[in-house]
C-alpha cells in the first residue's frame, strides 16, 4: 500500500503558524488604521458642518443635500446590517 499523505517538518509548519499569526496581526492594525481614518473624517465632517451652521447667510444647496442623503443611507445600511449580524448571533 502506498502511503500518499504529506509530510511537513516541524519546521515549516512553525514558519507556516508564524505567518498566519503575522497575516492576522496585520489585518487587524489594518482594520483598527482605518477605524481611525473613518473616526477623524467623521469629526472632520461634524466640524466643517458645525462651522457652516453657525453662518446665517448659508443655505446648503440640493446638491449638498443629496451628498449628505448619500452618505446617510450608505452609513444606516452598514448599521442595520451590523445589527442584524450582531441580533442572529445572538
Amino acid at each position: 500500500m502506498t502511503d500518499y499523505r504529506c509530510r511537513v517538518s516541524e519546521e515549516e509548519l512553525a514558519h507556516d503558524h508564524a505567518q498566519v499569526e503575522i497575516t492576522s496581526e496585520r489585518e487587524w492594525e489594518d482594520a483598527q488604521s482605518r477605524r481611525e481614518q473613518f473616526k477623524e473624517l467623521l469629526d472632520e465632517l461634524t466640524t466643517d458642518t458645525d462651522f457652516m451652521l453657525k453662518r446665517p447667510n448659508w443655505s446648503p444647496d440640493e446638491d449638498d443635500i443629496e451628498t449628505l442623503l448619500a452618505i446617510q443611507e450608505e452609513l444606516y445600511w452598514y448599521a442595520l446590517a451590523t445589527k442584524n449580524k450582531e441580533r442572529v448571533k445572538k
